[in-house]
């Protein structure tokens, strides 16, 4: 199967001159040292991927599984010591616990369904997904499905990589654009149709914008975007039909699905990728956007500047020309990129000013995210056109 920007792997398989398994280090894709090191990446036939529901398990899953109650939850009589990392959407927590092990204590991470939408999802990515990324995975050590273990619930223990930095960098950016290009190659017609996005499509978020656009009209006059950034965003906005749709998505790829920078980490100079319940079929900006310019009230971001966002969308181009699956026109890309981030930011605005009337979320947090939205909005108006200029 083809398209226009080439060849398309099946999961798990090398493209062409594609080194398999080569883990990316910070540096890689040009912004420094080569990757240190190659392991093992398992390569499935598209015609196995459904017949494979789990990723292989060592001996010590049996071990790991008596920690868990049949409810679910960690049994405090045999667990050591815990902390809680972070909360999940649906109030479960996700934690650090010790085993006492030969005469001393191991550390793990113990992950309970935290998205009720996503259930087996990241049990289904690590078995068809993960085995192509090129970055550190955390090991799966066991999960609710393997042998030993019988109760109810969802959860997933991991080996522990000890405390991870969140840093938005360059070259941290440059290295997970460049890993998201290993995935982005995968065939995406195996992933199941009913994989689903924390987010709206962008169609809908396209035809969203346009109802709204006289209301984010006024918004942007509000928040000084400018005259350029107005008529950018009338030429952008103010229409949509499918076909527009379609065209600003671009290609659809095999998407993390959550690739934030609170899910990417660096651990002894490797790439580390995290949390990949969201795995679905999306557009190839979908990772990208969410690497660079999505924003939210749980946390700040500093907006990335133009050449920030131009050097890791040239990472990714980098990417997809290692991993075999090279970009027809990168210049287009670039500038679909701004669209697409374009357009999301001024739907992201509008949910924040519902949430500010509503007084739906913590007031200080939102109008901090408006800020950022509106930086990012503006940025990547003005980018848009002026890539656009000939």
């Amino acid at each position: 199967m083809k398209n226009a920007v080439g060849a398309e792997r099946r999961p798990g398989e090398a493209g062409p001159g594609r080194p398999r398994a080569r883990r990316a280090a910070v540096g890689s894709c040009g912004v420094g040292a080569e990757p240190s090191f190659d392991a093992a990446v398992a390569v499935f036939r598209h015609e196995e991927a459904a017949e494979i529901m789990t990723p292989d398990l060592g001996p010590e899953a049996v071990f790991l599984c008596e920690a868990v109650r049949p409810d679910g939850t960690l049994d405090s009589d045999r667990v050591a010591r815990r902390e809680t990392l972070y909360v999940g959407r649906n109030g479960k927590a996700v934690e650090r616990f010790w085993l006492d092990v030969g005469g001393g204590t191991r550390s793990f991470i113990f992950k309970p369904l935290t998205n009720d939408d996503t259930a087996g999802r990241e049990i289904w990515a690590y078995a068809h997904v993960v085995p192509a990324a090129d970055a550190r995975v955390p090991r799966m050590l066991a999960h609710h499905a393997c042998g030993g273990w019988s109760g109810t619930g969802h959860w997933i223990i991991y080996e522990d990589l000890g405390m991870l930095r969140h840093r938005f960098r360059t070259a941290i950016a440059r290295a997970a654009a460049c890993a998201a290009a290993s995935w982005h190659g995968l065939m995406p017609d195996f992933v199941p149709e009913g994989f689903r996005g924390h987010s709206p499509t962008f169609g809908e978020i396209s035809v969203a914008v346009a109802a709204r656009w006289p209301r984010l009209s006024a918004l942007a006059r509000e928040l000084g975007l400018g005259r350029e950034c107005e008529n950018a965003a009338d030429r952008l906005f103010a229409k949509s039909t499918d076909e527009k749709c379609e065209a600003a998505a671009g290609e659809t790829v095999v998407a993390h699905g959550d690739y934030h920078p609170s899910n990417i980490a660096v651990a002894g100079g490797e790439l580390v990728v995290l949390d990949w319940e969201y795995v679905h079929r999306n557009s190839a900006y979908w990772d990208l956007y969410n690497l660079l310019d999505i924003t939210s009230p749980r946390y700040r971001r500093l907006p990335p500047e133009t050449r920030t966002r131009q050097s890791v969308l040239r990472a990714y181009a980098e990417g997809r020309r290692k991993y075999g699956r090279p970009i027809a026109d990168e210049a287009a890309f670039e500038r679909g990129y701004y669209g697409y981030a374009a357009m999301h930011a001024a739907w992201i605005l509008s949910l924040i000013e519902r949430d500010l009337e509503r007084e739906a979320y913590d007031r200080a947090a939102l109008v901090a995210q408006r800020e950022e939205t509106a930086a990012i909005l503006r940025d990547c108006l003005l980018a848009w056109s002026d890539t656009g200029r000939v």
